[in-house]
């Protein structure tokens, strides 16, 4: 049975690629960009739903098995029956990862992000300042208390009282004074009825300090009044501005929030593509070190084979004669033949070339192709074909003894 590789959430690759367009072909719409997203996850989810296999959102055996059908199944299970190392390592060098591309959710996170870095509170603005500003100017700058009598109306309703009553009272007094000496009027009556006028004037004198003391409360009260409109504006302001730096404190907050989330996303999801591309070199590694293994393989057993044929030849020609013709040339030993694939030194040229395009990041295909055929270690295979040589060398020349 063909077998599948297991995709699920923050997984990426040729193998994502392959289910968002098997799903497309089921009527989802799918980005095909090899990322196992929120998106590509509610598509399983549905999808197997609908098929009535296990709802997880994971891509496994089932749902591979499901969306490709029992005839592509084993199809592909013949097909992969049929590889070759060789065609493992093509077909993992076309799944190379590409270039780290955030995912959707990543996106989605970053772009909330700068949203919410546009709803900054913006300065602190007062509107109760300007009658602050008003009332503590009126305060400091107030003049200093005066008082001038003539100027206050209370003193003059004062006078005006005083006057009315002493004149009644000098009439009257006239009026007496008038009745003592027969009813007539006289200077006496006219002196006593000056004095009493007098008397009530001096009267309203002794009200003006009472009047000042009024007036100057009223002055102190002016005062107090505007230090209390002070105090009263003073609070609302700070309860506004209390509420205000409330915001603030509440937006750094959500942005920390906002901030924290992205950041964390983004490492997770880059490390996803990391873990994938670590993932991925590895398997491709696998498939190359095999493929390297089974041409060392191949190279060592043609030697060995090379080796027997000559040892065998040696000790039939050995045998046939006892007295066969010494031939001069028997002494000399048979070269040692060359390696069927490329000499030694193409491949260390080869070596040198593909360790530099690997250290610059973009190792050759090519290059890994042309060593392949020479196996995973050319050096020691040399040293194994000599001393396979040397062993067929020494057997025959025991059969010549």
């Amino acid at each position: 049975m063909a077998s599948y590789s297991t995709v699920k959430n923050g997984s990426r690759g040729a193998s994502v690629s392959e289910l968002q367009k098997l799903l497309n072909q089921n009527g989802y719409g799918l980005s095909v960009d090899g990322i196992f997203g929120s998106k590509t996850q509610a598509a399983v989810r549905d999808y197997q739903a609908k098929n009535n296999l296990a709802v997880d959102g994971i891509a496994g055996q089932n749902t591979w098995s499901a969306l490709y059908g029992a005839g592509a199944s084993a199809g592909s299970a013949a097909g992969e029956s049929r590889k070759t190392t060789a065609d493992w390592l093509s077909e993992y060098e076309g799944k190379e990862p590409g270039d780290y591309a955030p995912s959707q959710d990543v996106s989605d996170a970053l772009a909330a992000l700068k949203e919410y870095e546009g709803k900054k509170p913006g300065e602190y603005r007062s509107k109760y300042e300007e009658q602050i500003d008003a009332l503590l100017n009126g305060a400091l700058n107030r003049e200093e208390f005066t008082y001038d009598f003539n100027a206050d109306p209370l003193y003059q309703q004062y006078a005006n009282q005083y006057q009315q009553k002493g004149k009644l009272a000098m009439n009257d007094a006239m009026g007496a004074a008038a009745a003592l000496s027969g009813g007539y009027g006289n200077s006496y009556a006219q002196t006593v009825g000056q004095q009493t006028y007098q008397g009530y004037l001096q009267g309203l004198n002794d009200v003006i300090p009472e009047l000042r003391d009024a007036a100057y409360q009223m002055y102190q009260d002016g005062i107090n009044r505007d230090m209390a409109d002070i105090s009263l504006l003073q609070g609302m302001d700070e309860r506004d501005y209390n509420r205000y730096r409330s915001d603030v404190s509440d937006y750094y907050n959500d942005l920390n929030y906002y901030y924290n989330r992205y950041n964390d996303m983004s490492a997770q999801d880059y490390n996803r593509y990391l873990n994938d591309r670590t993932a991925w070199e590895a398997d491709r590694g696998y498939w190359y070190q095999k493929l390297m293994d089974e041409q060392a393989q191949a190279n060592w057993q043609a030697e060995y084979d090379l080796a027997l044929q000559s040892a065998k030849r040696g000790g039939s020609s050995g045998g046939s004669s006892a007295k066969r013709k010494v031939d001069p040339n028997d002494d000399k030993p048979e070269p040692i033949p060359l390696t069927p694939a490329r000499s030694y030194l193409d491949y260390a040229k080869d070596r040198n070339a593909l360790a530099k395009s690997v250290t610059s990041g973009n190792p050759s295909s090519d290059l890994y192709s042309a060593m392949a055929q020479m196996g995973a270690d050319p050096y020691n295979q040399e040293i194994a074909r000599i001393n396979a040589w040397k062993k067929a060398q020494n057997a025959k020349n025991k059969e010549k003894k």
